[in-house]
């Protein structure tokens, strides 16, 4: 679905309150500029007229709509710029939902795949909107073919981009794969442990701890897949120690089970994407 489709099916909520909030100032110069801000095709224009609109009354639409005609031009910086404002100004969690997703979406196009995927999460969490679900799923799932690698993995965990967004801690997941109800990697598991392990040892995150928690999908056994995400999490900070000597105190293992599913659907696709390893920066 375009970004435009997906901002309009998200945006009621925060047309009411810019509605709201035009008839309570008495400032029509604000809806009109809009009014013909969303008429225009040129997105260049679009903005000029936008800004004036912001300029006669700062509104949530408004930013929001300043962002996506930015982000048409590839001014990420300035997109990300007016959807802070866009958050700031944000009335309920709808609203915080449908501005962080699209600042997923300009994190996307400037090639950083693991903040937009924390972002789109973020989203998720104010409102679980099932098109940003599907756009987060169908981003996984075109990364779930081959390991992550190392350079993605340390700038995933050195970033502190999402920070303003209220995500708090940097993370990534990783498909580390497993034999069968086993805690033992697989070809393809070891291969994205060792991405992970040359990610950990370089200088970009030294100094830095982490926590390796395993996750499970829900098929079995609740308490099975609880020892199971434990021993596999253990599996990966073994590794790390072991092959790319990585200091035992700066790693924690633990599992989760299948107690924070990404996707609780039945579908394959969605229990591949909840079998994971999740790699957590550890505050202090």
């Amino acid at each position: 679905m375009p970004l435009n489709a997906r901002l309009h099916v998200a945006g009621v909520v925060a047309g009411a309150v810019l509605i709201a909030a035009w008839a309570a100032a008495d400032l029509p110069a604000a809806k009109r500029f809009y009014d013909q801000a969303k008429a225009e095709k040129e997105p260049a224009r679009q903005i000029a007229l936008l800004e004036q609109s912001i300029a006669a009354l700062p509104t949530f639409e408004a930013y929001l709509a300043l962002a996506d005609a930015e982000l048409q031009t590839k001014a990420y910086a300035e997109a990300r710029r007016s959807l802070k404002q866009a958050l700031e100004l944000a009335a309920n969690d709808k609203a915080k939902a449908q501005a962080t997703f699209v600042t997923g979406e300009v994190f996307l196009a400037e090639g950083q795949r693991s903040d937009a995927v924390l972002l789109f999460r973020r989203s998720i969490e104010y409102h679980p909107y099932p098109n940003v679900i599907e756009r987060l799923k169908e981003i996984e799932l075109a990364q779930a073919g081959a390991p992550v690698p190392a350079a993605e993995i340390a700038g995933a965990l050195g970033s502190t981009a999402t920070r303003s967004f209220s995500v708090q801690a940097a993370s990534i997941d990783l498909r580390i794969g497993f034999a069968l109800n086993s805690a033992t990697l697989d070809a393809r598991g070891r291969a994205q442990a060792e991405e992970l392990g040359r990610a950990l040892s370089g200088a970009a995150l030294a100094g830095k701890s982490f926590e390796i928690v395993g996750h499970t999908d829900k098929q079995g056994d609740a308490a099975a897949n609880q020892k199971l995400s434990e021993r596999r999490a253990e599996t990966v900070r073994g590794l790390l120690v072991k092959e790319f000597q990585i200091a035992a105190s700066r790693l924690t293992a633990m599992g989760k089970g299948e107690t924070e599913l990404l996707y609780p659907g039945d579908a394959e696709s969605d229990h591949a994407l909840n079998r994971r390893v999740e790699v957590r920066v550890r505050e202090p």
